[in-house]
């Protein structure tokens, strides 16, 4: 694929994939990368550190199940994680996108508990975790996201 240096947007939803494809120096140019509706169980940041364009991922309808090795920095504004298996997330997992993500989809998951300060999110606009197992929220949950325009948490 080194020879579509103009390449921009990559979607390859609904195939067997179970990583991150691996694009060679075309990464690098990435600004849309859809990897939906595919067999993909964890986000490992070496499989995505190459994307430095980045700015929507769209992992939804995936096996994923945890969020735990921090997300790598990237530009990422807009994150889809809808419909995998989360049942837990680490505190400080999406700090590294604290500057430029602007809406985070968790929707149709697993998740039961959201750690204090889970989300040190500064920039972040919408936030979705309609859908879940969410049965209590600390005071301290939406500390550090002073941006926020929506909420939403229906269903859980």
């Amino acid at each position: 694929m080194s020879h579509l240096q103009s390449l921009r947007e990559v979607k390859l939803n609904n195939n067997e994939l179970e990583t991150i494809p691996n694009l060679g120096p075309v990464s690098a140019n990435i600004t849309l990368l859809s990897l939906a509706g595919n067999r993909i169980v964890e986000i490992l940041p070496e499989h995505l550190k190459e994307f430095q364009s980045l700015e929507t991922l769209d992992l939804s309808s995936n096996n994923i199940s945890e969020l735990k090795t921090a997300f790598p920095a990237l530009q990422l504004k807009y994150l889809y994680l809808n419909s995998n298996r989360v049942t837990s997330m680490e505190p400080g997992y999406f700090d590294n996108l604290a500057n430029t993500l602007l809406v985070l989809k968790l929707n149709r998951n697993r998740i039961s508990a959201i750690p204090p300060k889970m989300f040190k999110l500064p920039q972040l606009q919408h936030l979705e975790l309609n859908r879940n197992k969410i049965k209590n929220v600390d005071g301290l949950t939406f500390q550090g996201l002073g941006a926020l325009k929506s909420l939403k948490m229906q269903r859980n």
